[in-house]
């Protein structure tokens, strides 16, 4: 009995014991879990710091090491894990290089295209204490997370509008005295007139505006709008015998020879004296057919006619209208000689009733000569007759003589009793100057109303008949880097032309030598080769030049004998692409020139990456910034291929109403960015329409936080520096993504 009693004790025991064991070693797997969970906690926490100082140090790793790892520390310590700020380590931050293929990171000394971060808890970071753990004899444990971040290479395409108006900044003629008003109140005095200057010392030009004359002034011809018919009538100044021949104007001379002679004087006697820097040479010999299409430019035309008296005539036909594209004034047909009336009256007839007869006026209002009487009879003013008397007597006898009697339509004067030819007044003459060019003064979209408003269209129109370097500058300026004004030659203005004015100047990166400095694309010049020299300054400590920023430029402007160009294919080379950016000049402004949707296509074709056509890398991040001064005008994408996809992409930002030149660089910028591509429209110019800019950056998702793309300077003297913080701004914050 005791014995059983014994056993049954024992086995009590022995479960007893068991229990408790069992007990304990449940209490230490909870106690080990506890701290198997803590420790997962712990690396999740320091794997979210190491992601956030990943991303944040990537952002900047073209930078100095110290500020790189200055910025991952920082987003580092913005974290928490077990408890405790995230201590991070100098020497856990590091330079290396991603390889897509193989998705593996392979340390380096100096920055490449990517980084790693390894956040640590251990006792050099502040510990990790366990609180079970100890039961085993272990008082704390090492953890540890990595982040691999990649920021580069990026492909970047500078997409660069050189419509025509991208050097309206630079046109005397209408926009130099709308700056200076506009911004010398607000401490820029003079502000044109200095852009103005600075163009003048590039051609060597003198001091701005330099001498104006109107033209045949020296001769003394009236400076009005009758002024070339003047200088080419049969006793006008260059009728006399003392005339050289080749401008000697003869009776027998039709009007195309007349013009001929006047222009040739005009360009050896007028031109090449005030304009002695102009070039080509003002030669009537050697350059006629150029400095013709000068003249023909500012000269206005006037329509020289007659009617009977007392018949209704129209007014003097009126200069063209200006508009982007002139129209070809008619040519005149050359004005048949006089026929002599059927029945010439032998003596004046009877006077018509006096009550619609202006008065004479009095002799010191007496126009000084013919053409003033002969407009006041073009439009239908019938004058008392008066005795006839020969044209060289009527002179003799002063201004008061100027009233000759008008018999009929066939009427002839005489000179010293021959009669004159049909060059000479009161007979036809046609439209003067014969056979004009239709590009002139009052055309090439002059004044540009949609980037200056406020000027009117006659302050254009105030500068025709003026001979001087003013209106000259504003001729090259009108016809760009690619119009012949005589369809051989270019205008020095242009590159294409050996005379072009080339001159050195400092900028950030260097010393470049640019061609004359109409603005505001020189101002883009400047600002892009910054840019370049910004993206240089990011990317010269990466070894593995595959791994850097690719950089290309693409200029637009018109689709007819044009076309987006490539100035500068993909490259790492920095320096060929600001090479490339010293030759940027802007078109001829006649027609509509801006076709930005074609420069974003030609950027899309060239950074796409190799196995979808472009030149592009595959892993590389892609980047397109559009600059520009204007909106567009020009497309090429079919309108049934824009409606459709508007319609199957529907977002707010597309205008829809009917105008697809500005639906279709919106849908560009929508289907880059659809592929993660960023698209940065940056604005250049008075007169930049950022509503068309804000919605480009919003479909391209570059928009700031108030849906705003960035904001260039309207102030000429600001462009430049604007651009600059721009650009580094978009440069120095790339697109960042982790890849481990």
């Amino acid at each position: 009995m005791t014995r059983r009693l014994s056993k049954r004790s024992d086995r009590r025991a022995a479960i007893l014991v068991l229990s408790a064991f069992l007990i304990v070693i449940m209490l230490g797997m909870l106690a080990l879990a506890l701290d198997v969970g803590y420790m997962v906690l712990v690396r999740t926490q320091l794997q979210v710091a190491a992601d956030a100082s990943a991303m944040a140090g990537a952002a900047v790793m073209t930078d100095t090491r110290a500020a790189l790892v200055a910025e991952a520390q920082r987003f580092a310590g913005y974290q928490k894990a077990g408890g405790k700020v995230v201590n991070l380590q100098d020497a856990d931050v590091e330079y290396g290089t991603w390889d897509t293929k193989t998705r593996s990171f392979t340390p380096s000394s100096t920055p490449s295209n990517s980084i790693r971060v390894t956040t640590r808890r251990n006792d050099q970071t502040g510990g990790n204490a366990l609180f079970f753990g100890r039961i085993f004899g272990m008082t704390d444990f090492e953890v540890q997370a990595s982040a691999v971040a990649m920021a580069n290479p990026r492909d970047i395409a500078f997409v660069v509008d050189l419509s025509g108006s991208m050097n309206d900044d630079a046109e005397p003629c209408w926009a130099t005295g709308a700056i200076d008003s506009t911004f010398g109140s607000q401490g820029f005095p003079n502000v044109g007139s200095k852009l103005m200057q600075d163009l003048y010392d590039d051609f060597g030009f003198g001091a701005y505006p330099g001498t104006t004359q109107w033209i045949g002034e020296p001769l003394g011809i009236v400076a009005d709008d009758y002024a070339y018919a003047e200088l080419t009538t049969d006793d006008g100044p260059l009728a006399n015998s003392l005339v050289p021949a080749s401008y000697q104007i003869l009776a027998s001379d039709n009007e195309l020879a007349r013009k001929q002679k006047a222009y040739r004087w005009l360009i050896d006697n007028q031109i090449a004296v005030i304009m002695p820097s102009a070039m080509p040479a003002p030669n009537s010999g050697t350059n006629y057919a150029y400095w013709e299409k000068y003249l023909d430019y500012i000269i206005r035309p006037r329509s020289i006619s007659t009617t009977a008296p007392g018949t209704p005539a129209p007014s003097p036909s009126p200069s063209p209208s200006p508009s982007p594209s002139p129209s070809p004034s008619p040519s005149p047909s050359p004005s048949p000689s006089p026929s002599p009336s059927p029945s010439p009256s032998p003596s004046p007839s009877p006077s018509p009733s006096p009550s619609p007869q202006p008065p004479l006026p009095p002799a010191g209002a007496i126009p000084t000569h013919r053409f003033d009487w002969i407009a006041d009879w073009n439009r239908g003013a019938a004058w008392p007759r008066i005795q006839p008397v020969s044209l060289d007597n009527a002179i003799a006898m002063g201004p008061g003589a100027f009233w000759v009697e008008v018999l009929t339509a066939q009427s002839v004067l005489t000179a010293n009793g021959t009669p004159l030819s049909p060059g000479c007044p009161p007979y036809n003459r046609g439209t003067l100057p014969p056979n004009q060019d239709p590009d002139r003064i009052t055309g090439f979209n002059n004044p540009n109303r949609s980037i200056y408003p406020s000027v009117s269209s006659s302050v254009p129109r105030g500068f025709r008949n003026r001979i001087g370097y003013q209106t000259y500058v504003q001729f090259m300026m009108d016809f760009g880097r690619e119009l012949k004004p005589d369809g051989n030659s270019y205008t020095p203005l242009s590159m294409n032309n050996a005379s072009c004015p080339l001159h050195s100047e400092a900028t950030p990166a260097g010393t470049f030598t640019f061609p004359p400095r109409s603005q505001p694309e020189h101002a883009a010049r400047r600002a892009l080769i910054a840019a370049m020299q910004i993206v240089d300054d990011h990317n010269n400590q990466i070894s593995d030049k595959t791994q850097r920023d690719w950089v290309s430029v693409i200029t637009f402007d018109t689709l007819v004998n044009g076309g987006p160009v490539i100035q500068q294919s993909l490259t790492g080379d920095y320096r060929a692409a600001m090479t490339a950016c010293t030759r940027l000049q802007s078109c001829g402004d006649i027609g509509t020139t801006t076709a930005t949707e074609s420069g974003l296509i030609a950027a899309n074709n060239h950074i796409k990456p190799t196995k979808e056509g472009g030149l592009g890398r595959v892993s590389a991040n892609k980047v397109v910034v559009l600059l520009t001064d204007g909106v567009p005008n020009l497309y090429e994408t079919p309108d049934p291929q824009i409606n459709s996809y508007i319609a199957n992409n529907p977002n707010g930002d597309y205008y829809v109403d009917g105008r697809n030149w500005v639906d279709a660089p919106l849908m560009q910028s929508a289907m880059m960015q659809a592929k993660r591509w960023q698209v940065y429209p940056v604005g250049l110019g008075l007169g930049t329409d950022y509503d068309f800019m804000d919605r480009m950056s919003r479909m391209g998702d570059t928009a700031d936080g108030n849906g705003q793309s960035a904001r260039g300077s309207g102030n000429p003297a600001q462009y430049e520096q604007r651009l600059v913080d721009i650009f580094e701004e978009i440069i120095t914050n790339p697109k960042v993504r982790l890849v481990q």
